[in-house]
């Protein structure tokens, strides 16, 4: 799958996965599993 990403996104992505010690493409998958999942939950101010 491929998808378009902002660059300026794409590097807060990056940021948030190393904080969470992924990898960026782990770290967009488990977005996508939780958000399918009913599991995601919102949290402001993250970066």
């Amino acid at each position: 799958m491929n998808i378009r990403i902002e660059n300026s996104e794409l590097e807060n992505i990056k940021k948030c996965a190393q904080s969470e010690g992924l990898k960026y493409s782990t770290f967009v998958k488990s977005i996508i599993h939780k958000y399918i999942s009913g599991q995601l939950i919102e949290r402001k101010n993250i970066i």
